[in-house]
């Protein structure tokens, strides 16, 4: 019994063009073949399927009964072929697909309403779905598809070597408390800042953050008296408490234009860190996240 592993696929194509043509010498014009490779051609074919496939008839040629009942199903195998080794493209008015994110609620607020914005006007049939990860986990949600990007700030050193990473912005962090609080009636200087009490967020659950790396250095600490892994909540704890939090200066600005709060330069210069988007390869050169891609790009350039 003949296997498919053994055919050479490309007689496929021939025999196609045999059974439509009629003619082994059109047929191989079709095929950029001459006569003669062509007749060889079919004369393989018809050792495989141990039939004719096409005889002569008077001055032509006619498909025998196998080679007819071959034919549709031929052809429609063909072209189910064609498709599938055809570039995809991507439609991005006629997509229906969810884009998954894995971000914290920092990167929502700059991103999010210009991304939903030209998501609702270039691709009303996409969606948004957004988590949080974690520090364990935010490699393997990416690996199985979990999540088709995560958009935070990563440890280029730490990315393993089957992910893709793209910078977003820059940022650096600023303190923030409410208006009224007593540190703000003298210089808020690094004695001032030390005396209070801090909040601190870490999307990742840790128990210290870059100010306490920079503090570390001159052998200095904090008091950081409450930990959240919320961005949003901070602000209505300010509101309530002596507290300070130090927080990207980007949040801090959006936050500040509708709750009152107060902005100082942080003391300790923590330096500018890089917010980045990162992908696995598995999604690098599917044609709907490029484009993805591309639009949390262009988004986080006007957030």
């Amino acid at each position: 019994m003949n296997s498919l592993k053994s055919l050479d696929l490309n007689l496929l194509l021939a025999l196609d063009a045999l059974i439509e043509e009629r003619s082994v010498t059109r047929a191989a014009q079709r095929m950029g073949l001459s006569q003669p490779a062509m007749s060889h051609t079919l004369g393989r074919l018809r050792d495989w399927f141990g039939d004719e496939l096409l005889v002569r008839s008077g001055a032509e040629m006619v498909p025998t009964a196998r080679a007819t009942a071959l034919a549709t199903p031929l052809r429609h195998q063909l072209q189910a072929l064609e498709t599938l080794l055809t570039p995809q493209t991507f439609d991005p008015a006629e997509a229906t697909l969810t884009l998954k994110l894995a971000t914290t609620d920092y990167a929502q607020l700059l991103l999010f309403p210009e991304l939903v914005r030209r998501l609702q006007t270039d691709a009303p049939g996409i969606r948004v779905f957004a988590r949080t990860y974690t520090a364990d986990d935010r490699w393997e949600v990416l690996r199985q598809g979990e999540i088709d990007i995560a958009i935070g700030v990563f440890d280029l050193d730490a990315v393993p070597s089957d992910f893709f990473v793209q910078d977003l912005w820059d940022d650096t962090l600023i303190s923030v408390l409410r208006a009224d609080h007593p540190a703000l009636d003298r210089p808020f200087d690094l004695d001032a800042f030390l005396s209070v009490s801090h909040l601190l967020v870490s999307p990742m659950g840790g128990k210290r953050g870059f100010i306490d790396d920079a503090l570390e250095a001159q052998g200095l600490e904090r008091h950081i008296a409450v930990w959240t892994q919320d961005f949003l909540t901070a602000p209505f704890i300010l509101l309530a408490t002596d507290c300070v939090i130090t927080i990207p200066r980007l949040f801090a600005e959006r936050i500040s234009q509708h709750i009152g709060l107060a902005m100082r330069p942080a003391p300790v210069e923590p330096g500018w860190f890089t917010v980045r988007m990162m992908w696995h390869a598995r999604s690098q050169n599917d044609p709907a996240q490029a484009w993805l891609r591309g639009v949390v790009k262009d988004a986080a350039e006007v957030r």
